[in-house]
């Protein structure tokens, strides 16, 4: 979660974006881009369970969001910011996400 989130910051995340909402190349190529502008968020819907309906929907819509609207840092970085957040979270007290652990 904690990669997810710094993924976020990094320039080959932005540099995937921008390519995948100009659309230029087509086919697998486009593909790889679109996955790697969004592949941060797909490793955080992993991290907190695929199962979780309200989740998925949370994901989603943060990934269309980031494909259709103009990147912004105010936007994104508190995104990212959330993600390595709920990343350390995770890692201090799991119990403390509903659903992250089984009930005992």
């Amino acid at each position: 979660m904690i990669a997810a989130g710094l993924y976020e910051f990094m320039p080959l995340k932005q540099y995937c974006r921008h390519r995948c909402r100009v659309g230029v190349c087509s086919g697998f190529k486009l593909g790889i881009y679109c996955v790697g502008s969004s592949i941060g968020l797909m490793l955080t819907l992993v991290a907190l369970g695929v199962m979780s309906v309200t989740r998925m929907s949370v994901i989603a819509i943060l990934v269309l969001a980031q494909k259709l609207l103009p990147a912004k840092a105010a936007i994104d970085a508190p995104v990212a910011l959330a993600i390595v957040g709920l990343g350390i979270l995770i890692i201090l007290a799991p119990s403390s996400i509903p659903g992250l652990t089984p009930p005992m």
